[in-house]
């Protein structure tokens, strides 16, 4: 079965002006991120803005991503929905693409009680037939105990989690339950705040933002602790966090689409008007932010 590891990016989705997927774009960031060393691209992400594509267009940027990859790395999309059903349909589009594995967060909007959402689980990965990733991110969807999750990897079709929880505990504790019970799932790093960190606490990976937009420095993080070097690890992981911490303060993701249109990919609108107050905080700290991200390419230029 598919084990997933190392370096993967959470991949965002450029749009042209009437609000179409850009494909030369998606192309051209998928070659970058492969040139860059990457282990995975995972497309149909929250940081892709997924839930403002139809379920066309989320199959179509799977069939543009696995064409252009063209089975150099692994692709594993999102078939994140708000009901079971349109989880089953894009997961069995994955799979008929040939993914090896898809990655779904809980079901959003309706409310779920923690049974209901360990029942959503596996039946999407039982009906789709298709290993699948959970991905426990409480900023955006009803976030996942650790007692669930706990149970979830113990799944046969449950091949791992995606945490984005932020929380050093649930990683320890999830950690800990896969390595005692000869699991066969993993522990993915969903923020790349603690990169370092994680890995050194049993993360086999990430699936993150930075990967794709930053990929020298995340996999440089990556390299560093398989090496043992962990003091060059810190250092990377510190040169990071910055820029991190702008592309937040903006609303997510266009802070990252800035940095990541500072490297020459054109992101396209915004999907919602915004207010002349957020505008002008975009415009304020748009320079910043590409001052920030570029200097940390000639940082990873250096490695």
């Amino acid at each position: 079965m598919f084990i997933p590891k190392g370096v993967c990016s959470a991949f965002y989705t450029p749009i042209n002006d009437d609000f179409t997927i850009n494909e030369k774009v998606v192309r051209e960031m998928v070659e970058f991120q492969i040139e860059q060393g990457l282990d995975g691209i995972f497309p149909v992400s929250t940081a892709g803005e997924f839930l403002h594509l139809s379920l066309e267009q989320c199959e179509e940027l799977m069939e543009m991503v696995v064409d252009q990859v063209a089975g150099r790395v692994p692709v594993v999309p999102g078939v994140s929905a708000s009901c079971l059903q349109h989880g089953i349909r894009l997961a069995k589009k994955a799979k008929s693409l040939g993914c090896p594995a898809v990655v779904s967060c809980s079901p959003y909007f309706f409310k779920q009680s923690e049974a209901e959402q360990i029942s959503y689980f596996e039946t999407l990965a039982e009906k789709s037939d298709v290993p699948l990733i959970i991905y426990n991110i409480p900023l955006f969807a009803p976030p996942l105990p650790l007692d669930s999750a706990m149970k979830l990897v113990e799944h046969p079709m449950i091949i791992g989690i995606k945490d984005s929880s932020g929380s050093m505990v649930d990683l320890m504790h999830l950690v800990d339950h896969i390595e005692r019970n000869n699991l066969d799932a993993v522990y993915l790093s969903g923020r790349e705040d603690f990169f370092d960190s994680a890995l050194l606490a049993g993360s086999k990976g990430c699936y993150t933002s930075c990967a794709g937009i930053f990929p020298e420095i995340m996999t440089g993080i990556y390299d560093a602790v398989q090496s043992g070097d962990l003091t060059k690890a810190r250092e990377l992981q510190k040169a990071l966090l910055p820029v991190v911490k702008k592309c937040f303060s903006l609303p997510f993701p266009i802070g990252f689409k800035i940095a990541l249109e500072a490297r020459g990919f054109e992101m396209g609108p915004y999907w919602s008007p915004m207010d002349s107050i957020t505008l002008d905080k975009i415009e304020e700290m748009k320079p910043i932010i590409e001052k920030e991200t570029l200097a940390l390419v000639e940082l990873g230029k250096n490695l």
